[in-house]
């Protein structure tokens, strides 16, 4: 866990993209639940 967590760090760009397009895949797809479930009910 210890070397991961140095790899990570190493690489703070790369997670910081990788961490903007997860919150950006997480908001679309909140978005998308919402907007299905209010067209059923």
């Amino acid at each position: 866990m210890n070397i991961r967590f140095a790899h990570v760090r190493q690489q703070a760009g790369h997670t910081l993209l990788e961490l903007t397009i997860a919150v950006a895949l997480g908001l679309v797809v909140t978005l998308g639940a919402l907007s299905a479930y209010r067209t059923q009910r």
